[in-house]
């Protein structure tokens, strides 16, 4: 039994990779304010996959949860799991919010560094006002 634990955190640790992966490559794409029709499918497609992946997951991780609780008296290692609640939540968040943000148009001109230095001096000295 401690032998299918071990072959089965490695399996663990391999899909933690997959998964970590499927986040990064969803991340680049979100990263995008504009994306294409096709990236849109794309971000789909990655989620989607994220989620079958977590499935196959939390399958392995009540495997090695059973083996530590009724298998042999050992001391077993922690096994650490490639996602959380809340960074899937920020995922599709920014996914959604993405879909708000315009594109700048061709005509429009692009805005030098001071300018944007200038917008945020700005805004700071707005909320300098509010501190104690």
């Amino acid at each position: 039994m401690y032998r299918e634990y071990l072959d089965l955190t490695k399996e663990i640790d391999c899909q933690n990779a997959i998964i970590n992966d499927l986040k990064e490559r969803t991340r680049d794409l979100c990263e995008n304010p504009c994306k294409t029709y096709k990236e849109r499918n794309e971000i789909k497609q990655l989620l989607n996959c994220l989620d079958k992946e977590k499935i196959k997951l939390n399958i392995m991780i009540n495997r090695a949860m059973q083996l530590q609780n009724f298998g042999s008296k050992r001391a077993y290692g922690a096994i650490e799991l490639a996602t959380t609640t809340i960074e899937e939540n920020l995922l599709r968040s920014a996914v959604s919010c993405s879909k708000t943000i315009k594109c700048a148009s061709a005509n429009s001109k692009p805005k030098t560094a001071q300018e944007i230095c200038d917008a945020l001096d700005d805004s700071d000295s707005d909320s300098d006002d509010d501190c104690c």
